[in-house]
């Protein structure tokens, strides 16, 4: 027997191989060797590796090619890890959706669960099911998440070979069995190969997650961006991209470049500075394929590329697809050409390196801060190689990621399938993930599931050290047809609490700029919480297409957090539901962001569809609860909040201070009468049940202290 810290016990058979994995003495997994072969031996012994010290079973089958099991428990981390070294496959299929299975195969052996996976092709839509609804269990997804009645939770995926891997689900008699396996299309495997598994536990799907990441991340080396430092996740952008105005499409009797002048110019003369400009598809020439002849500038719409990016004054963020089979680079690189079952074709470079390095120095010439690469799926699609060979897709997107991490480009992966998420531990350049669908303003079927696919997918995306990026949208109604944004507000607040890039796409004069100082300074930069707003966990127990979805993020100073609470009513009815004011421990008051109101009591909701509320959790600090800006979704954001700290007196102090000139609103709710100073100059008294509301002007780099101390002392 094999323990970690007593909590999580592994039992094998020496004989069967089978294997059974309790916590806390509760069977949760029986396991076997699915193609029964024949076991040589048995060897146990202790190891350690990035995830930390471990204890392990070993085994060679009699598969006739040295195949090697092996099952890792960590000491210190509920993590089981199993990988098998040259595994006998016997491909009947060739076909995707038929798992070559591998090992193990796993049975879930709870009575009652709830789960959580997400669809494995683009665009990875979150499906919840249930031991009472198990039709809904896709056939295979990257990763799976269950938890039991007890909320032991549980996270499964592939821990190498993210895109030949993935994990198959069975479905019998209301018992779950996940496996490893290779897709059905994976031709051969190279002598020596490994194949890897992980299963993670926590408390609920949620913390199981996360739980995940932490593992996954450790064992890959791979740490977050600080998105203090890169632009592309410090600044809002202006976005060209499928969802903005000007996709495929400039001001009447205006060239592109001029557009994108005049759009910068305004914005500026607005007293809001972009920190970069993406150029979608339309940038670059195309083949009759509509794929990428040489990823430079189309002549047809820069007459001189270098001159249009003096004159923009902007950095650039670079968008990318699949390379067109007509692609004049065949003259001096090697490719391969793919197709799907339609006929639609594409190609990709087998000297993927030199061609990588080559757009890569492009955009560093160019000033480009941002790679984005697009119609990841679509290479997965069309390729036959990346789906059947074990290494191929490694290669390609290594050599991508080291190209532009050379010249310190870092990347976006947009369209991908769920192994996209998980290849993207290996690179540390790639630092973002398009969680959702494309935006639409016009919403023909409402945009509801976009809210659902981004809120979920954030979890899976910032657990595994990526940042996810909700797409461009439309800031006001302000627009013609087709562009007009109802929901404006609602898309703006989803941004602000992704912790992810964020970019606009309006047209010339039509941008709501008290949208934006919601979410961003005059100088660009965002406003963003510690981390991105995660669905709570109940909210892994049922559809949120029938239950509505809360999320939750925060700002937390010396044990002080401020937390951010949007309700999103994404079903088809009224939601009602309840804001309890202790939800956390410690004592809150509730401030109402777009009512303005501080309430020191629960707060109960009736929503129509698609309607949001928003609420800040305000810790009671001493005597009294303080909001640092009311104009900002974040309103305590450490972009602008440098430390606050209790006093001894029951009262506290806030040191803010910004990088450009802007105006904040506090707001303070008071318990007992307060005296208020600013840079130890009294301002006010703020007098029990009468919310007082101050203004104060900051200037660049120059700290300002707000002090509340008991009245009188």
């Amino acid at each position: 027997m094999l323990s970690l810290n007593g909590r999580i016990t592994l039992n094998v058979s020496c004989d069967t191989g089978e294997f059974e994995i309790k916590i806390m003495n509760q069977k949760i997994i029986t396991g076997q060797i699915r193609h029964r072969w024949k076991i040589q031996r048995w060897n146990k012994g202790e190891g350690k590796d990035r995830l930390g010290a471990f204890s392990y079973y070993s085994a060679r089958l009699e598969t006739g090619k040295k195949t090697k099991i092996q099952i890792r428990t960590y000491w210190n981390f509920p993590a089981i890890l199993f990988s098998v070294r040259n595994p006998c496959i016997n491909n009947e299929y060739e076909s995707f959706d038929h798992p070559i299975f591998l090992f193990p195969t796993l049975e879930i052996n709870w009575m009652e669960y709830k789960g959580f996976t997400c669809s494995y092709w683009c665009w990875p839509t979150p499906v919840f099911f249930s031991s009472e609804k198990l039709d809904k269990i896709p056939k295979y997804s990257s990763f799976i998440f269950l938890k039991n009645l007890e909320n032991i939770g549980l996270a499964a995926s592939p821990a190498n070979a993210f895109l030949p891997c993935y994990i198959a689900t069975e479905v019998k008699n209301g018992t779950i069995k996940i496996s490893l396996a290779l897709n059905g299309e994976v031709e051969r495997i190279p002598e020596n190969s490994k194949f890897e598994s992980i299963i993670v536990f926590g408390n609920g799907i949620k913390e199981s997650i996360q739980n995940w990441g932490k593992a996954l991340t450790k064992l890959y080396n791979k740490s977050r961006a600080d998105f203090n430092r890169h632009p592309l996740l410090k600044y809002i952008g202006y976005w060209t991209d499928k969802g903005a105005y000007y996709y495929y499409r400039t001001e009447k009797k205006l060239s592109y470049d001029e557009t994108l002048k005049r759009i910068i110019k305004y914005l500026k003369e607005n007293g809001f500075k972009p920190g970069y400009v993406e150029l979608d598809s339309w940038w670059y020439e195309k083949g009759d394929d509509n794929g990428i002849l040489t990823w430079t500038p189309d002549p047809t719409i820069f007459k001189d590329f270098e001159h249009f990016l003096s004159d923009l004054k902007c950095p650039i963020v670079l968008h990318s697809r699949f390379f067109s089979t007509e692609t004049p680079l065949k003259k001096y690189y090697q490719f391969i050409d793919g197709a799907d079952r339609r006929g639609k074709q594409l190609s990709i470079p087998l000297d993927s390196d030199k061609v990588y390095h080559e757009m890569a120095a492009n955009a560093s010439k160019w000033r480009c801060i941002g790679y984005e690469q697009d119609w990841l799926t679509t290479h997965e699609e069309r390729v036959e190689r990346i789906r059947s060979s074990i290494d191929f897709y490694l290669k390609w997107l290594e050599d991508m990621a080291k190209a532009f991490e050379r010249y310190e480009i870092p990347i976006i992966y947009c369209m991908p399938t769920t192994a996209f998420y998980l290849a993207s531990l290996h690179f540390p350049s790639v630092i973002a993930i398009r969680t959702s669908d494309d935006y639409y303003a016009k919403r023909l079927y409402g945009n509801e599931h976009l809210w659902i696919q981004n809120f979920y997918c954030s979890l899976i995306a910032y657990s595994l050290a990526l940042y996810p990026f909700f797409d461009v949208f439309i800031t006001s109604e302000n627009h013609p047809k087709d562009f007009k944004e109802p929901y404006a507000a609602e898309e703006a607040l989803a941004r602000a609490l992704s912790c992810g890039p964020i970019g606009i796409g309006d047209r010339l004069g039509c941008t709501d700029f008290n949208i934006l100082r919601r979410i961003c300074l005059p100088d660009g930069t965002l406003i963003k919480p510690d981390r991105p707003a995660f669905p709570l966990e109940e909210c892994f127990d049922n559809d949120p297409s029938e239950n509505g979805l809360i999320v939750e993020t925060l700002s937390e100073f010396s044990g002080l957090a401020w937390r951010y609470v949007a309700v999103w009513n994404v079903s088809k009815n009224d939601l009602v539901c309840k804001l309890d004011r202790r939800m956390w421990e410690g004592e809150y008051v509730l401030y109402e962001w777009f009512g303005k109101a501080l309430k020191a009591a629960d707060v109960k909701l009736r929503l129509a569809p698609r309607q949001v509320a928003y609420y800040v959790y305000a810790p009671i600090i001493g005597q009294s609860s303080l909001i640092v800006d009311s104009l900002s979704y974040v309103t305590n954001s450490k972009i602008f909040v440098r430390e606050i700290y209790e006093d001894y007196d029951g009262g506290w102090e806030v040191t803010i201070e910004s990088p450009c000139s802007v105006t904040i609103n506090p707001m303070i709710m008071a318990f007992k009468p307060i005296d208020v100073f600013i840079n130890d100059r009294f301002i006010k008294e703020v007098q029990p049940g009468r919310p007082a509301s101050l203004e104060i002007r900051i200037k660049p780099r120059i700290p300002v202290v707000l002090k509340a101390k008991s009245h009188g002392l």
